[in-house]
């Protein structure tokens, strides 16, 4: 209800007609409640039956399964019954009630997955680049769902096609674990039989022609783009885009854009169903994408397009006995590397908006449907927990005025299920470096003195806000708890953490 499309004229009269305090938004969690017995998303709202104010917030928390830790299970990417949920003060936001009556669904889903970053980022690029839809619509270019095949005995009126015998149909149960992939394995492409040259009536024509070269064929999961330059029959549900003879450059170029972090970023968060739901994003959300392709030199889509055919070939390799090594590897991962900075590039994502995506489609993506991995649980490394602080310093410094003369300095004390830090300012012409030392440290023993008075007097709220932060007025320093938890020591943490925390001292009357 919060997040499809069809409730927008829904959403636009509950919330300028009810007061609504709290919306809790449990999708995460549907795999776990319930013991079973249901795996539909729930929420629960609260409110009262008058109209809200101009200035009126409501309260949101959406819980993610990996951060209730007295229900996390014990191994990863496995499933444990919930029959309470410990309230994180992280993760409680507020919503202003002028974004709930837009009606937009992308309010909703910002609440639960992004952040104010994201949806400044979101909007300056949407203003900037037309939306597939426009793009393709100046070029004869379609974009449309696939389609089914059947056999005369349908229960349903059908059409036959002879032309599609013995053509080619993609067989997606052979892609569930691929990703990335920019060429078909031939185990998932096959011949179409004469009984099954049947579609259903008054149903063809599209269909028939996004499967028709040159097309693209684009996952409904977001998994990959593949440009092909063959015939081949597209399930319904997936999505084809199609071109006449000649616009083979552009349609490569363009598979090459739907395969970057951005592209997967940018359906997530504007999917109505992916993160909630299904893991799907529908043709609608694919036509909403901004592409920056137009703006491109004829040089600079030769060039996407030889990036492309590379990729091309090492997939294929990929597939082959004995074809794949350490350099291919490297090679393919070096080329990704490349579309996605060549992508940032021609959208103009600025290089701390780049950490907020890149985290976000590797790290914070794998906690979706109530997942419990490895990667967002571990233990940060030494190296990540350094990229963290100087990331964090960095955010925090670029708010001072460079005529101050004054630096963010950063000391910080670990265990091996918590961190504490101090930020404070000091007279410094250049960045500080960061200091992280073990609580058994020499140097670290005023900090860990600092930590356990601290920990002792605020024990409650460290149960109910695991990356609680507290602001010292009288020294003019701020320090934070923080979980021994990778999810929780990313770039794109950093830089949210940077944000509360600017704002928590200018509310406390610091001057950060």
């Amino acid at each position: 209800t919060w997040f499809k499309k069809e409730s927008v004229t829904f959403r636009k009269t509950f919330f300028s007609q009810r007061e609504v305090w709290c919306l809790a938004n449990f999708a995460n969690m549907a795999y776990v409640l319930f013991a079973g017995r249901a795996e539909s998303p729930t929420s629960v709202v609260f409110f009262k039956r008058t109209s809200p104010s101009d200035d009126h917030a409501i309260l949101t928390y959406a819980p993610f399964v990996a951060e209730q830790v007295a229900n996390r299970p014990a191994k990863v990417n496995a499933r444990a019954g919930t029959w309470n949920i410990a309230v994180n003060g992280s993760e409680v936001r507020d919503v202003h009630n002028e974004c709930a009556i837009t009606g937009e669904g992308l309010t909703w889903k910002l609440a639960m997955w992004g952040s104010g970053r994201d949806s400044r980022l979101l909007q300056r690029i949407r203003k900037r680049f037309d939306p597939l839809k426009s793009f393709i619509s100046k070029r004869e270019i379609v974009a449309h769902q696939g389609f089914d095949l059947r056999s005369h005995t349908a229960d349903e009126p059908v059409e036959y096609h002879p032309e599609l015998e013995g053509r080619l149909r993609l067989e997606f149960s052979e892609l569930r674990r691929s990703s990335r992939v920019f060429s078909f394995p031939p185990r998932a492409l096959r011949q179409i039989k004469a009984e099954e040259c049947y579609v259903r009536k008054g149903r063809a024509t599209l269909p028939l022609k996004v499967s028709t070269p040159p097309h693209v064929i684009v996952d409904a999961a977001r998994r990959f783009a593949v440009f092909a330059d063959e015939f081949i029959a597209i399930p319904s549900r997936q999505i084809g885009v199609a071109g006449p003879h000649g616009s083979e450059g552009l349609l490569r170029a363009l598979g090459l854009y739907l395969s970057s972090d951005f592209c997967i970023y940018h359906q997530f968060l504007v999917s109505p169903q992916w993160g909630i739901d299904k893991n799907l994003a529908d043709l609608d959300t694919l036509k909403q994408l901004p592409v920056p392709l137009g703006r491109l030199s004829k040089s600079e889509i030769e060039d996407w397009n030889m990036i492309q055919r590379e990729l091309v070939a090492l997939s294929q390799k990929r597939l082959a006995p004995m074809g794949w090594d350490t350099e291919c590897e490297r090679r393919f991962s070096s080329l990704l590397f490349e579309v996605n900075s060549r992508v940032f590039g021609a959208l103009g994502i600025r290089p701390f908006e780049q950490l907020l995506v890149e985290d976000f489609v590797h790290v914070n993506l794998e906690l979706n449907k109530g997942k419990v991995t490895r990667e967002a649980t571990r233990a940060p490394t030494a190296d990540e927990q350094e990229l963290y602080l100087e990331t964090l310093r960095d955010c925090l410094d670029e708010f001072l005025s460079s005529r101050r003369g004054v630096r963010h300095k950063i000391e910080a004390i670990r265990d091996r299920e918590s961190a504490f830090f101090s930020i404070s300012l000091q007279r410094a012409s250049a960045p500080v470096k960061p200091a992280i030392s073990p609580v058994d440290h020499n140097g670290a023993r005023s900090l860990l003195a600092l930590r356990e008075r601290l920990r002792h007097g605020h024990s409650q709220w460290l149960y109910f806000d695991r990356g609680l932060k507290i602001y010292d007025h009288k020294t003019g320093v701020l320090y934070q708890f923080k979980p021994m938890q990778r999810l929780h020591w990313t770039r794109r943490q950093a830089i949210l953490d940077s944000d509360e925390i600017i704002a928590e001292t200018v509310s406390a009357g610091g001057t950060s």
